[in-house]
């Protein structure tokens, strides 16, 4: 293979979730723009219009309203999804979420919450996809785990253990499905100028204090993190698997 066409993923068949926006949207616009048909799927119905920006007749772009908190509401999204792709090659796991709460009173209905959408619907969901790539024996995974998949902090608990869970969910899958030809990785931002990060950019304490600690001195942004997902989606990767890619502006390092 020419080193021109490592990262083509033309044909490439790819189901994202979380991606009427932010991190999500940016994957799926690069992942089409290099070939891939991609389903979208997220609860707002952005995520309709987002597909229809995309779609073309030779590389289609199909979008799913869906509460990912629903198992059985995922569960008919991604089969959908994969029917009408013809196929899932790349399953990206991104839809997220994140609560505040003093860990004294931490609702445990937000935990629930949280741990449903942040890891069991990644669990599934990689379910679901492995029952169609083993008997191909290929297939990628890419989790979207967190700066906080290493490093705790306060008042959000419920998103540090769904996210340190994912990192070691990740790398078992891994494990356990590498002998199909299946790689499953994780990417980890750092801070990242999404809507999710928005009150931390706005708290003018806190925010501060973030830049102090990273050594490129800025936040990240959704565009910043196209090239690891490109890169773990695509035949570059092929002998990587069970590695969390850090794309966080070197705050791992100090």
């Amino acid at each position: 293979m020419k080193a021109a066409e490592l990262f083509d993923l033309k044909g490439k068949r790819a189901v994202i979730t979380g991606a009427s926006r932010g991190i999500g949207r940016a994957v799926a616009e690069s992942y089409h723009e290099l070939g891939a048909s991609v389903a979208l799927l997220a609860r707002s119905s952005a995520v309709l219009d987002a597909a229809q920006a995309l779609h073309t007749p030779c590389a289609p772009a199909y979008g799913y309203q869906v509460d990912l908190q629903d198992r059985a509401a995922r569960e008919q999204a991604f089969e959908k999804a994969v029917d009408a792709l013809g196929g899932v090659d790349i399953l990206i796991n991104n839809a997220g979420m994140c609560e505040d709460f003093p860990a004294a009173d931490y609702p445990l209905d937000a935990w629930d919450r949280i741990l449903e959408l942040n890891l069991t619907s990644a669990l599934h969901l990689s379910q679901l996809a492995a029952k169609r790539m083993i008997p191909q024996r290929s297939g990628k995974i890419i989790n979207l785990c967190s700066l906080h998949s290493y490093l705790g902090k306060r008042q959000i608990e419920g998103y540090a253990a769904s996210k340190g869970a994912l990192k070691l969910l990740t790398q078992s899958l891994a494990h356990e499905w590498a002998p199909y030809g299946i790689c499953v990785n994780g990417v980890a931002p750092g801070f990242i100028e999404t809507e999710i990060s928005s009150g931390l950019r706005q708290d003018p304490v806190e925010y501060p204090k973030t830049l102090d600690r990273l050594p490129m001195g800025r936040w990240g942004t959704p565009e910043e993190l196209r090239g690891a997902f490109i890169f773990l989606g695509s035949a570059a990767s092929d002998y990587v698997t069970g590695h969390i890619l850090a794309v966080d502006g070197g705050i791992l390092a100090v």
